[in-house]
This record gives C-alpha cells, sequence and structure tokens, in this order.
C-alpha cells in the first residue's frame, strides 16, 4: 500500500500522528514526501517514519534535504530510497549513485575525521543552513566547524562528544543545536558565543552545573537539561526572559530559584524526578 503527504510545513504535529497512525495500521509499504520543501527530517517526523515496520520504499526527492538521518537505518525491510533533487552533501554522491544498500551501509558506520571535513567543506561551498550528524560516533570535531557560518541547524545527538573547538563560537547564525546524549562533564562554554540559539539540547550530559553566564544566552526559547546530574541552577536562570520551554527533569536538583515560576514567557517546566522535599 502507497501513501503520499503533502504540505507537510502546514500540518500540526497532532495531523501528522493520524496519519502515521493510520499507515502504521494499514501496513504501508511506500511512503512519498517528495516535493516538500523540508530543510530536515524532524525528530517527530523521522520517529513516525521509523515506526513504519513494513516500509520498503521511501521516496525523498525534490526536497531540499542536505543529510539522510542515521535513524533510517532501523528500517529493516527498507530496500529503496528516492533522493533525487535534494542539495544532499552526506551521503556523498558516489554513495548516492550506487543505490539504497551503499547509502544504509554509509549511514550504519562510524564518521571518519577526513569524511567530517569533505561535509565541512562541501556545506561551507554551498552554505549549507541544516546539518544532521546525529549518532555517527563522532569523538572530536574538527576546528574547521567553524566555517559553516550560515548554519542554523546542527545536530549531534547521540555521538561521543566531551568537548567542542574553540571555533565553534563562530557559528554565530546557529538557531538550533542539538548536542544530548553525549560525554559531556561540564557546559562546553564556547555555545555562550552563539547569541541567536533559540533550541539548545544538552540533555543526558553529566554537566552538574551551569555557569551563571547563560543569562547572556537571552534569545534561548527551548532548554532541555534533562539528565545532566544538575544539582544546582545559578540564580542568573530567570534572566532567560525569552525562555517558553525548560526540562530539569531526571537531575539531582533540591531547590530551584523561586523567581523560575514568574518567567514571563514561560510555558512548559519539567522538574520531575529531582530530590525536592515535601513542602518545598
Amino acid at each position: 500500500m502507497k501513501i503520499k503527504i503533502k504540505d507537510i510545513k502546514n500540518k500540526t504535529e497532532e495531523e501528522l500522528d493520524k496519519i502515521f497512525e493510520q499507515a502504521f495500521n494499514d501496513k504501508v509499504t511506500n511512503l512519498d514526501l517528495s516535493s516538500n520543501n523540508l530543510t530536515e527530517l524532524s525528530i517527530s517526523l523521522t520517529v513516525n517514519i521509523t515506526v513504519l515496520k513494513t516500509l520498503q520504499k521511501l521516496n525523498l526527492s525534490r526536497n531540499s534535504l542536505t543529510t539522510l538521518p542515521v535513524y533510517l537505518t532501523s528500517l529493516r525491510n527498507l530496500k529503496k530510497i528516492v533522493v533525487e533533487g535534494n542539495p544532499l552533501i552526506s551521503p556523498p554522491k558516489e554513495i548516492l549513485q550506487a543505490g539504497t544498500k551503499a547509502i544504509l551501509d554509509y549511514l550504519r558506520k562510524p564518521i571518519s575525521q577526513r569524511e567530517l571535513l569533505r561535509i565541512i567543506k562541501e556545506g561551507q561551498k554551498n552554505k549549507i543552513q541544516v546539518l544532521d550528524l546525529s549518532k555517527r560516533a563522532i569523538r572530536k570535531l574538527p576546528t574547521e566547524i567553524g566555517r559553516l557560518k550560515s548554519l542554523k541547524v546542527l545536530k549531534l545527538r547521540q555521538n561521543h562528544l566531551s568537548s567542542l573547538p574553540e571555533t565553534f563560537g563562530s557559528l554565530v547564525n546557529l538557531k538550533v543545536l542539538y548536542l544530548g546524549d553525549n560525554r559531556f562533564a561540564s557546559f562546553p562554554v564556547e555555545i555562550l558565543k552563539l547569541h541567536k540559539l533559540e533550541v539548545l539540547d544538552l540533555g543526558g550530559n553529566s554537566l552538574k552545573k551551569l555557569p551563571s553566564d547563560i543569562k547572556y544566552m537571552f534569545n534561548l526559547k527551548e532548554l532541555d537539561l534533562a539528565g545532566c546530574d544538575l544539582i544546582s541552577l545559578p540564580q542568573e536562570i530567570v534572566e532567560l526572559g525569552n525562555l517558553e520551554i525548560l526540562s530539569l527533569c531526571f537531575n539531582n536538583l533540591k531547590r530551584v530559584p523561586r523567581e523560575i515560576s514568574q518567567m514571563e514567557n514561560l510555558e512548559e517546566l519539567d522538574l520531575s524526578h529531582n530530590q525536592f522535599k515535601k513542602g518545598e
């Protein structure tokens, strides 16, 4: 059975969830997402796609994708990926030309420093705005990463990063940064230079504490610090006046600044699974 989804960008997550629930129930084998002007496969969209275990063909042609997410490798029955008409820099052209098996094999393998440098070089040349290198076993980012001045979205979740190069602060146009589930043992201060950042995910890293200078990240709207072994919060966190979503669950917090509940734009605050005493 085939299903084609049009106008994805104008659909709510709830609408997409219903479409994919029906697709799952119908055991869809052919999914067509072509011509949707997609610059990335969002986390929610990727999750919805990967639950379609009967999927054999995925059409992503005529979009604006620069990378393919590694999560596509979980589709065990996938036999065909159509990607023509995308400005892809990863996988490289020779892999794309070799077909679906070669694409999936490429996504399954850890990414080398040489391949990282090639991606950065191509990304700089093409002035890419979105780069997804999640779950590629990356241990270190080359200093050349700072050359991607046009980058607005960078996804590096589920790698082995424990530090960032000083040049990372040169990504001055970055608005969305996913660094969750890496190996940071402290807050990577290079991020503090990214004043346009609106979404920051550092969940699943053993940060233990935050720098007081986090207050200068005044454009932040979403901040994920779930599972970061935090034992305290700096008072300055309440100065993030544009913050709408703050996740602090699964930490070791015994108290938080009282003013946090008075933050004007805060819509979602998750403090579950901490060390608060009853009545506090």
